[in-house]
Formats: C-alpha cells, sequence, structure tokens
C-alpha cells in the first residue's frame, strides 16, 4: 500500500488559496477550520449512526471523513514542520505514565 504524502494535498490547498484569493497568513486559520468542518461531519454521521442504526454505508461514510480529518492532518504538519508521529509517540508517553493509564487496568 502506498503511503499518504502531503505533498499532492498542500499543492492543491495552494491552488484553492489562490483561486478564493486567501492571504498565505489565512491559510493556517484555514487548515484548522477545516479539520473543525470535517470533524463536524463526522460527528454529524455519528448522530444518525445512534439515532437510526449502523450500517456498512454509515461506516464508510464515517471513515472517508476520518480520512478527510487525516489528509488536512498531514497538510498541517507540512505547514508547521513537525512531525506527527513522533509528538504522538511522545504523548502516549506521557499518558502511560498517569496512574489510570496502567496495563493492569486495561480490559480487553
Amino acid at each position: 500500500m502506498e503511503k499518504f504524502d502531503a505533498t499532492r494535498s498542500t499543492a492543491i490547498l495552494d491552488q484553492i488559496a489562490f483561486r478564493e484569493r486567501m492571504l498565505p497568513a489565512d491559510r493556517e486559520r484555514y487548515l484548522w477550520l477545516a479539520i473543525a468542518g470535517e470533524v463536524g461531519e463526522a460527528c454529524n454521521l455519528v448522530k444518525k449512526q445512534w439515532r437510526d442504526g449502523l450500517t456498512p454505508e454509515r461506516t464508510k461514510a464515517l471513515f472517508t471523513e476520518a480520512a478527510d480529518v487525516y489528509i488536512y492532518l498531514r497538510v498541517l504538519e507540512r505547514f508547521y514542520g513537525v512531525n506527527l508521529d513522533q509528538l504522538a509517540t511522545e504523548k502516549m508517553k506521557l499518558v502511560e505514565t498517569r496512574p489510570y493509564a496502567s496495563v493492569e487496568n486495561v480490559k480487553a
């Protein structure tokens, strides 16, 4: 399977920014708001699943929205020049030090 590369998504964002006459300084805000919008769409699908029941189509739609969130996160990663995998690993190490995170407390 091919690994996701945010370079192409960043280029697409640049095209959107140009078309919408977005100032370079507005791109950061645009990315964060885009993530919030995609998470909102995913939450709306969860609400519908809760209300109407789970179907394979709804599950696929939910993970399509999750992919949108992932894409924007990876574009933000490039925007800031950070490594989200490294930051997530560091964060999990911190979480694992908390008393409630004991492996013995995790139920299978």
